[in-house]
């Protein structure tokens, strides 16, 4: 499956079906596919590389399902697999399917678990980016050379010292301060592997709480007075000191109906889950994907 209309088909296939009962667990294993475990070299491969992390709990698995769906269905662009002997196209479409079929949320990825999904973004016939979306568990940046010394992936600063930009998935809900301490000791080390220059897409998940829809507008000054206010006032100071390209987005992977709560709950097994009676509408999900390309396509 390395080419859109495959792809489409694909998920056209799975949208026609019957959703089943929201409690009915999802057969198929994740863990059966052939996924890359390593980092790539960008300045071996050329072009523009993006890549794509979130910190923990940020819903970083649910957000490229979704991304990687709304980006099959728009007619603008065309995705193709990088590496032609795995299975990140088929991977990504059977978790989406687990979401929208069967209401299930992907695990936590935890540690050795990690796996690197790529994709070319083409404008019709031409290539303009590949992303590297990097399922990691926060260990990766916290602790390279420990990381890479066990499971051998390679050293992901230097994979970033060559990407040309990174969008940054960041949990909004952080009420003991864990996700800030976190999310500020990661970008500590991203930022020195970036360097000031390379641009940065810092995109708050989850925004289909109630009190975080009205950041779904983009506007970017109420979108920094949240961070300040809920997440921490110098993570917004950290990210102007230390990222010149810069810009802060706001989204949902589920989406919301006006008037009703979010539209998750627990499920059989305790495991928190997606109604599938209401239709997945994620919002702003490829805005952060495609601000990059503008900045970098040139």
């Amino acid at each position: 499956m390395d080419n859109k209309k495959s792809i489409q088909e694909y998920f056209l296939q799975e949208s026609q079906e019957d959703d089943p009962a929201p409690d009915r667990p999802a057969t198929s294993s994740l863990s059966s596919y052939r996924l890359s475990t390593r980092f790539p070299d960008p300045e071996d491969e050329g072009g523009l590389h993006i890549a794509i992390w979130g910190t923990p709990e940020s819903g970083k698995t649910t957000y490229i399902a979704t991304l990687y769906r709304q980006l099959v269905t728009n007619p603008r662009w065309n995705l193709e697999s990088v590496l032609t002997n795995t299975d990140d196209a088929r991977w990504t479409g059977e978790l989406y399917n687990r979401l929208k079929q069967h209401g299930v949320f992907p695990d936590d990825t935890r540690r050795g678990q990690h796996k690197f999904l790529r994709f070319k973004l083409l404008d019709g016939e031409r290539e303009v980016a590949r992303f590297t979306f990097l399922d990691a568990p926060a260990e990766m940046f916290l602790n390279p050379e420990g990381y890479d010394a066990r499971y051998k992936t390679g050293d992901p600063l230097e994979y970033l010292r060559k990407c040309h930009g990174l969008i940054l998935l960041v949990d909004p809900d952080d009420p003991d301060g864990a996700e800030t301490e976190a999310l500020t000791r990661t970008l500590s080390g991203i930022t020195r592997a970036l360097l000031r220059s390379k641009p940065v897409a810092l995109c708050l998940t989850k925004c289909d709480l109630p009190d975080m829809r009205g950041l779904l507008s983009g506007d970017q000054e109420r979108i920094r007075d949240f961070v300040r206010q809920r997440l921490s006032p110098e993570l917004v100071a950290f990210v102007d000191r230390t990222v010149e390209a810069q810009h802060w987005f706001a989204c949902t992977s589920l989406g919301y109906i006006t008037g009703l709560p979010p539209n998750t709950y627990t499920r059989f097994n305790g495991r928190p889950g997606f109604r599938t009676e209401f239709p997945l509408t994620p919002i702003n999900v490829e805005q952060p994907l495609e601000w990059l390309v503008g900045l970098l396509d040139r």
